[in-house]
């Protein structure tokens, strides 16, 4: 096995995860593509400023069409939504080959890993994104759905999900936000779960080849941070964008264009956010897309 290491960043290393529809509509899309062209992905990672990804014994050429459509339609999502023009990422994307057991296990848990150098987790399986924890549960940050006891809203918004994982199509801001309204938050944290398990493609069958089993997987993860020396990657406390983005939300900043907000309300919700998170200036320059 040959595996690449793909490493996308946000154009000025800013912002491009800051609520669950973000993350839903690159995952979903990042899903149907690769199911479409077959591709095998061993690990997974997005961030809140880039995203991490490595694929087992891809070609150049496939790699290069996968990444054309999952940058082009992600950045049209993206601009459409957000009410903002211009590029997103930065161009031309990172990536890296790899060969030999011990240096393609050694990146794979860098990848994987990533939330946790970024103190967003004690352990990757933590990491909703990283897809670990759904190795063998459907559920792993939900309550279990019983069918019998479903609201009409969840069945509706359960079977939309299937006819659009049928269809083949990924689920933009529109249909995720149809999705989610009117539902409580356990019913938001299950119905997040339903629509992970059904669109994961995270290639467990290649990974327990690599690891010799799910067990042997997370105990490597634990004891080491892996690697990658062959791509430039600046570490730093991602916990803070977490906090950042949450903090913004409740304060009714939730899917916001700040690149095009007044000044003195973005400077206004900068000293809130510095108040109650903290973050170091660059942290803000990216969160707020700053140059």
């Amino acid at each position: 096995m040959k595996t690449i290491h793909v490493y996308q960043r946000g154009i000025h290393g800013w912002g491009l995860f800051y609520r669950r529809e973000d993350y839903l509509v690159h995952f979903t899309l990042f899903s149907v593509i690769s199911r479409e062209m077959n591709l095998r992905v061993v690990a997974f990672s997005p961030m809140f400023n880039h995203t991490h990804a490595g694929f087992a014994d891809i070609l150049s050429r496939e790699l290069e069409r996968f990444q054309r459509r999952l940058n082009g339609t992600l950045v049209s999502q993206y601009n459409q939504d957000y009410r903002r023009t211009g590029p997103l990422l930065d161009s031309p994307y990172g990536r890296s080959k790899k060969t030999g057991a011990k240096i393609i296990l050694g990146n794979v848990a860098y990848i994987f890993n990533n939330c946790v150098a970024g103190r967003m987790f004690e352990s990757a399986p933590e990491y909703r994104w990283s897809l670990l924890a759904y190795r063998d549960c459907r559920n792993p940050f939900s309550e279990r759905i019983y069918r019998e006891y479903r609201s009409g809203r969840m069945r509706k918004a359960m079977s939309r999900v299937d006819y659009c994982y049928s269809c083949g199509w990924f689920l933009n801001y529109t249909v995720l936000r149809s999705l989610f309204a009117g539902l409580d938050e356990v019913e938001t944290e299950q119905l997040t779960d339903y629509i992970v398990s059904k669109y994961n493609f995270l290639d467990y069958k290649s990974l327990d080849q690599l690891y010799g089993n799910h067990e042997n997987l997370v105990l490597a993860l634990k004891s080491t941070a892996g690697s990658e020396y062959d791509l430039a990657e600046e570490y730093e406390d991602h916990s803070r964008y977490m906090k950042m983005a949450a903090a913004a939300e409740k304060l009714g900043y939730s899917g916001v264009n700040y690149e095009t907000m007044d000044y003195r309300e973005k400077n206004q919700l900068i000293r809130q956010l510095t108040r109650l998170v903290n973050p170091s200036r660059d942290q803000i320059r990216r969160f707020f897309h700053l140059k």
